[in-house]
């Protein structure tokens, strides 16, 4: 192909390819190191975000689920208001029990599509990891057909970790919402 001047291993296409190869040689063999570095990262850059929304509030310790739901700081007309409620919420069991068991099984659906949610992350996460390798080398490839299946690989990756950090801050802000709202004022 040398003498011909075309083919898959003419001068141009070795001389375009080469640092590719040499780079993707060295990446394959520390992949596994390097992009476990980078999910540490994304996972920090949650966990950061989240301190970071909490600490007007007094940090992460303060807005736990214990902590949201005690009573300090909260007026006795509240506690009071909270008693009534609970004591309402079990006459309506009483009286409408589908309706509570209707919002109970709404509930338990959406915790376990969730927990199916950060699962599936954590396969896709996997899954990346072990297709690093496969994915250098289309990355590595000459031709734009094989680099699209390093980008496809690279977009999947970076939208499973991102979807981390998402997740973090919607739970934050939801916090932050059930802090900003559990707080009443004595009229």
């Amino acid at each position: 192909s040398q003498a011909v001047g075309a083919g898959p291993l003419d001068a141009y296409t070795i001389r375009k390819m080469l640092p590719r190869v040499v780079a993707g040689v060295i990446l394959i063999q520390i992949s596994w190191p390097i992009f476990e570095w980078v999910i540490n990262v994304v996972d920090d850059l949650g966990h950061g975000l989240a301190d970071i929304m909490y600490a007007p509030f007094g940090g992460s310790s303060k807005m736990d689920l214990f902590s949201l739901l005690s009573p300090q700081g909260i007026s006795s007309k509240a506690v009071v208001f909270n008693w009534v409620g609970l004591g309402a919420l079990a006459i309506f069991g009483i009286v409408a029990p589908f309706i509570i068991l209707g919002m109970l099984l709404t509930v338990l659906v959406a915790l376990f599509a969730g927990f199916l949610t950060l699962l599936f992350r954590k396969i896709l996460i996997i899954l990346a990891l072990i297709f690093v390798p496969l994915a250098l080398i289309s990355w590595m490839m000459p031709n734009e057909g094989l680099r699209r299946y390093w980008k496809l690989w690279w977009d999947n990756f970076i939208k499973a970790l991102m979807m981390f950090p998402l997740i973090i801050v919607i739970i934050a802000a939801g916090r932050i919402f059930a802090k900003i709202g559990g707080v009443t004022s004595d009229f």
